[in-house]
């Protein structure tokens, strides 16, 4: 393995880590709107701004992150189950 491959391999195993991470801790309602402050940029509050709703978009994107994390696990299972029987 070359020098480049490794790094990719950090590279993208930190980024699957600071999902899962953000995923797992991040906590506030994805739903509550505030329309006086929609479309409002990044703030200490808001790391990612607000959405045309007022949303807190960082929020959102965890709450996404759990479920395609979940859809993951729940696909490799599946391969993993299939697999093993018809194998």
């Amino acid at each position: 393995m070359t020098a480049d491959v490794r790094r990719a391999m950090v590279v993208g195993a930190g980024a699957l880590l600071v999902l899962g991470l953000l995923a797992v801790v991040a906590a506030g309602d994805a739903t509550g709107t505030d329309l006086a402050n929609r479309l409002a940029g990044p703030s200490p509050r808001h790391w990612l701004g607000q959405d045309g709703l007022g949303r807190d978009v960082l929020v959102r994107v965890a709450r996404g992150a759990r479920v395609s994390f979940a859809v993951a696990a729940a696909v490799v299972l599946l391969s993993l189950v299939v697999g093993v029987t018809v194998g």
